[in-house]
């Protein structure tokens, strides 16, 4: 267990992602995606969901707060030992979204608190990571995730520029100055950064889980309106179960923090603290806050 804990985490620190193979057989698999889409049943659409929105398709949030039933996801054995060999024990689960036909465009995870004036995801351990389990191959139809492969390492630069970005004359004439030249080195160091990264396209299967840095460059795999079946009829409906994973440290006190007191404010406290998710988290050696 000890090798496999440092080969996974090795990896995802290097390259700044990880997959782990069928860790889901195909019998649960089956039993994932027929729970996940009567999420999106209409009567089990609740205020903080969206159906069919133009940028962000549908959602169903707190997912194993609201359904019982799809709890095992979590506990199942085979997950707990792939989250642990990143994230250590006593690690922390927060928040879960379930998504429909959803295709997000080139993002870091870290875009939003980095915008907000929040730094505390630069030092790489400190900086939650990403958890998606893709309920279809990642084929024709984007069922998974592009990603540029050591994308994270520009993170401490980007949060650099974006501090920069905020000087103003008012901070003074040498600061302002100071300012402009280091925005200047800052920016063109990034763009050879990224000029030198090529994307990868993560071949992931139905039954695996991917885990990536909130720091690393990434899209949905795009659609390109193949049908991904051998009958040349049917398509695929794309649904992904995301978390977030933390190790038990200060970074994911702050990123908790931030989650309750800006993004989604309203869907964290809604959830906050619900005790027979803290009790199940606890009897299998995890935390949910």
């Amino acid at each position: 267990m000890q090798e496999y804990q440092s080969l996974s985490l090795s990896r995802l620190r290097s390259d700044g992602f990880v997959s782990f193979s069928n860790i889901f057989s195909d019998t649960e698999m089956k039993k994932m995606r027929t729970q996940a889409e009567n999420l999106f049943r209409p009567e089990f659409k609740a205020a903080m969901d969206d159906d069919n929105h133009p940028l962000y398709g549908s959602h169903r949030a707190g997912i194993f707060h609201r359904f019982p039933e799809m709890r095992w996801i979590i506990t199942n054995k085979g997950m707990i030992e792939a989250l642990t060999s990143i994230a250590g024990p006593n690690y922390i689960i927060t928040p879960f979204v379930a998504h429909k036909s959803f295709y997000a465009k080139w993002h870091r995870d870290t875009d939003s608190p980095m915008k907000a004036g929040h730094n505390f995801f630069v030092p790489q351990h400190n900086r939650p990571i990403q958890i998606a389990l893709y309920l279809q191959s990642n084929k024709e139809n984007g069922g998974g995730l592009d990603i540029v492969p050591k994308s994270h390492f520009e993170v401490p630069i980007e949060v650099e520029l974006e501090k920069l970005r905020h000087t103003t004359r008012e901070d003074g004439f040498i600061a302002y100055n100071r300012a402009r030249i280091l925005y200047r080195f800052n920016y063109f160091r990034l763009k050879q950064m990224k000029s030198s990264k090529p994307v990868y396209k993560i071949p992931s299967h139905a039954g695996d889980v991917v885990a990536f840095d909130f720091g690393a460059r990434h899209r949905a795999s795009p659609d390109d309106g193949v049908p991904n079946s051998l009958d040349m009829t049917a398509k695929v409906e794309k649904i992904a179960l995301f978390f977030s994973l933390l190790p038990d440290n200060d970074g994911a006190r702050a990123y908790i923090e931030y989650l309750r007191n800006e993004k989604g404010a309203g869907h964290s406290r809604a959830f906050d603290n619900q005790q027979d998710m803290v009790q199940l988290a606890k009897i299998h050696g995890f935390q949910v806050p």
